[in-house]
């Protein structure tokens, strides 16, 4: 496993959480996770690249850390999976 360091500041509002459609390796169907628009990241606000190699994400309105297991691009938005469910109450 590869060694992931830092982690990429995200604003609360961009962040929706969203139930899983389907079961993949993170998740199972109807398991809640994030996703970011990728308006976002097509206007230059976060980097796609830098997202999937950074250990996790950074809230930047209250300084929590969330550690991310994996990252899925779909056709409208980005999915983070998270380490733990809990860190979902945060939004």
């Amino acid at each position: 496993m590869e060694n992931k360091k830092g982690y990429v500041l995200v604003r609360k509002k961009d962040c929706v959480r969203n139930k899983a459609n389907n079961t993949n390796k993170y998740v199972d169907k109807g398991d809640y996770c994030l996703s970011i628009a990728l308006k976002y990241f097509n206007a230059g606000l976060y980097d796609i690249k830098q997202l999937r190699s950074s250990a996790g994400i950074q809230i930047k309105e209250t300084g929590e850390i969330i550690k991310l297991l994996g990252i899925a691009k779909t056709g409208k938005s980005a999915w983070l999976y998270l380490e733990t469910p809990e860190q979902l109450k945060t939004f």
